[in-house]
């Protein structure tokens, strides 16, 4: 895996808590190289911000991008994910969900 490129795992949240503490820890511990781990907190009321707070302190390789506030014009996970592409540090791009291990 020595050539394995540079890659971007891109993840939109909103009230996430409990699929983020069970499957999380899964995307920051694997075996590969060179990635980052893009959770875009999209204005969740639940325990989210403080788990990813949390785990950006264990991780270096956790970037977490709020979204405060949810607006009215932006519904869905295009508005998140399209944030979190932006702030991607690599080219090769990979989305998930929050539920997905």
């Amino acid at each position: 895996m020595k050539d394995s490129p540079p890659v971007s795992i891109v993840m939109a949240a909103r009230n996430e808590y409990h699929h983020l503490h069970n499957n999380l820890s899964a995307l920051l511990n694997q075996d590969y190289p060179d990635f980052e781990v893009i959770v875009v907190n999209h204005a969740s009321d639940d325990e989210t911000a403080d788990y990813l707070k949390e785990m950006q302190h264990r991780y270096a390789q956790l970037k977490v991008v709020t979204i405060e506030r949810d607006l009215n014009f932006f519904h869905g996970k295009k508005f998140p994910l399209s944030i979190g592409i932006k702030s991607a540090a690599n080219e090769i791009l990979l989305l998930t969900d929050a539920d997905c291990k």
